[in-house]
């Protein structure tokens, strides 16, 4: 599955927009003063004001699997990262073969980057926030998630992740190139003791040849 885009809710575009471009490195694809457009590798993350939004989500990066090390260091001399366990900062998933390191954004939002050693996505060039390769990972919080991930899956085609058997509670749909992270609501996220809300976002997706758009509404 490929995420090619993520819209998402955010109280200040300026601070966004000073976030993902100056600390982060991202390159803006668009922006005025309702709406910011980055580039994320062969991905789009979009943020749109809205003064009201008090939204907390979880979104992950793809980075070039050659380039875990580098990039935790180059994010480590930028931003706080949010320790994984015992002051460490390194999330390795084995069953996933894949490593990760998070950070809050200007938002409040829980960033993760990982690396999945699977993925054919190499890269020699210097890392830094345009690097990323793709949008990996979409959190996706409902009231019941067995459920919705059974809708997704008879609707588009997705199927449960392979590496990841589903739980209670906690369902990944997709694969290396882009999942749905599907989670109860006030289910914490990892690393963080932040509940997941249901907070308005959607989503443009391919799976196989088929393209659609996802839309979750507000709580």
């Amino acid at each position: 599955m490929n995420i090619h885009e993520v819209q998402l809710l955010c109280a200040d575009i300026s601070q966004t927009r000073y976030f993902y471009h100056h600390t982060l490195g991202m390159d803006i694809l668009y922006e005025d003063d309702l709406t910011l457009k980055l580039s994320a590798g062969l991905s789009t993350l979009v943020f749109k004001k809205d003064d009201t939004a008090g939204a907390i989500y979880h979104f992950a990066f793809n980075i070039p699997s050659n380039q875990f090390s580098q990039a935790h260091q180059w994010a480590g001399a930028n931003l706080p990262l949010i320790p994984v366990k015992d002051g460490d900062t390194v999330a390795n998933f084995v069953n996933w073969n894949a490593k990760a390191f998070y950070f809050f954004d200007n938002n409040g939002n829980i960033v993760e980057f990982i690396a999945r050693f699977d993925l054919d996505n190499h890269s020699d060039k210097p890392f830094d926030g345009s690097s990323v390769c793709s949008i990996s990972e979409l959190g996706i919080v409902t009231s019941a998630a067995g459920p919705y991930a059974e809708q997704l899956i008879k609707e588009f085609g997705i199927n449960y992740f392979h590496r990841q058997p589903p739980g209670d509670g906690f369902i990944a749909l997709g694969d290396d190139d882009g999942l749905f992270i599907i989670v109860n609501e006030h289910r914490p996220w990892y690393p963080t003791n932040r509940p997941g809300g249901r907070y308005w976002l959607s989503t443009r997706f391919s799976q196989g040849d088929n393209t659609a758009t996802i839309t979750i509404q507000s709580e």
